[in-house]
């Protein structure tokens, strides 16, 4: 309906049918496939609403390939910004990897818990670098650092969760289009490290990046525990996903040929943070089989998690 409006707005300006022929560019290169059309008409509608002129925009529009793998690859490398790339792979390895998909709110602070954003003294998790103050930003830059590829759809009793658009996208990053945030990622950090990297490793260090932010989020030192389960989560909204989904991650990441030591190592050098572990787990989570025992050690939980 945008892409109507704008073409109608522009020919009645211009008296150049040219933007119709678009609208009928559009139609031929989608071939009957909903799932391309979805993606390339937002990024047309984009270039309209910025000003771009009518043979840039066809030009960008012959750049972009028919084959939705191929689309995928190219929203990736040519439509999300350099700039924004770190933060796009960080963000695409959350929700692709999540054990299961995170709110609005909960994709705000797992973001803020990656070690690019952290320092070792901090307490709040809003005094993070780069911190999305707001559930209405956050929204936005799911679109900006997706480049369309993630939304943010209600899900029932869940609330405004953030997903993938399609299953083809989560198949594609799991099969090896990680890679091409990856590459940029070394590149901007004077790696070139990931070009070796096989996919299988690629998912090890994906999910090992996840293992960290639970870990950092749980170390901060305003989580208090002497408050009811339903005021811990209200006031620590990634509370919940860190402190259960932590060793998932890490046996997920010890799948893929990511060894867990550095996990185990920052146990091992505090007694304290494992014991914030097994008291958040047990207040939060009580009925569950997996919580852990008041006398659960290191070893009982990395035996159950199948950590080397």
């Amino acid at each position: 309906d945008e892409l109507d409006f704008i073409v109608k707005r522009e020919e009645t300006s211009s008296g150049v049918n040219a933007w119709g022929e678009l609208k009928d560019d559009l139609l031929r290169k989608a071939s009957g496939v909903f799932q391309w059309a979805r993606l390339v008409v937002p990024l047309v509608t984009k270039y309209a609403l910025d000003g771009e002129s009518l043979p840039y925009i066809r030009h960008q529009l012959l750049e972009v390939p028919e084959g939705l793998g191929a689309v995928y690859e190219h929203i990736l490398k040519n439509v999300i910004e350099p700039r924004n790339r770190k933060r796009a792979l960080y963000l695409m390895q959350w929700i692709c990897l999540a054990e299961r998909p995170l709110t609005i709110t909960e994709l705000r602070y797992a973001m803020a818990s990656d070690d690019m954003n952290v320092y070792p003294s901090q307490i709040y998790c809003k005094d993070a670098k780069d911190f999305v103050e707001s559930d209405t930003r956050m929204e936005r830059l799911v679109t900006s650092l997706s480049g369309g590829l993630a939304e943010v759809k209600e899900r029932d009793y869940h609330g405004r969760v953030v997903q993938l658009i399609h299953q083809s996208v989560n198949d594609f990053l799991i099969s090896g289009g990680f890679r091409f945030l990856f590459t940029t990622e070394s590149f901007q950090n004077g790696l070139d490290h990931s070009v070796e990297l096989s996919t299988n490793e690629i998912i090890g260090q994906s999910q090992h990046r996840l293992v960290r932010s639970c870990l950092n989020y749980l170390r901060l030192g305003e989580i208090q525990l002497n408050d009811t389960r339903r005021r811990i989560e209200g006031k620590f909204p990634f509370i919940n996903y860190a402190t259960t989904s932590l060793f998932l991650h890490a046996e997920k990441a010890e799948s893929h040929e990511t060894l867990q030591y550095e996990l185990l190592r920052r146990f091992e050098g505090s007694e304290q943070l494992f014991q914030k572990w097994v008291q958040i787990y047990r207040k939060i989570d009580e009925y569950s089989t997996k919580r852990p025992d008041s006398r659960t050690t290191l070893l009982h939980i990395a035996s159950s998690s199948n950590l080397q």
